[in-house]
C-alpha cells in the first residue's frame, strides 16, 4: 500500500476539510507536523492530490498541495517512536519482495 505525504499551507478550516477528504480515500493517515499528513492508500498520487483539491474547492479553503510518495530512501528525525515505526512500517508493506 503506497505511503503519500499530503504537505499544505491551509488555514485551520482547510486542514479540517483535507483531513476529512483523507479519511474518504485512507484508510490510514497521520499527522506528523502542522502541514503535512503522511496517508497510506491503495490509490495513486494523481487520484489523491485531484480528490484533495477537489474537496479544497468545495469546501472553499484552497491553498498550496503537494502530493508524493514515500520510499525506502525517506529519512526521519526527531519523530515520536509510534511515528516512525508507523511511517516504517508502511514503506516495508509497499516495498518490492525481494527476487530469489
Amino acid at each position: 500500500m503506497p505511503l503519500c505525504f499530503v504537505m499544505h499551507d491551509l488555514p485551520p478550516a482547510g486542514v479540517e476539510a483535507l483531513q476529512a477528504a483523507l479519511w474518504e480515500v485512507a484508510e490510514s493517515h497521520w499527522n506528523p507536523t502542522p502541514g503535512c499528513f503522511a496517508v497510506a492508500t491503495g490509490l495513486s498520487v494523481g487520484y489523491i492530490g485531484s480528490h484533495l483539491a477537489g474537496a479544497m474547492r468545495r469546501a472553499g479553503a484552497e491553498g498550496p498541495l503537494l502530493v508524493v510518495e514515500a520510499g525506502p530512501s525517506a529519512s526521519t528525525h526527531n519523530l515520536s517512536e509510534a511515528g516512525a515505526n508507523w511511517l516504517r512500517e508502511r514503506i516495508e508493506e509497499n516495498a518490492e519482495p525481494a527476487s530469489a
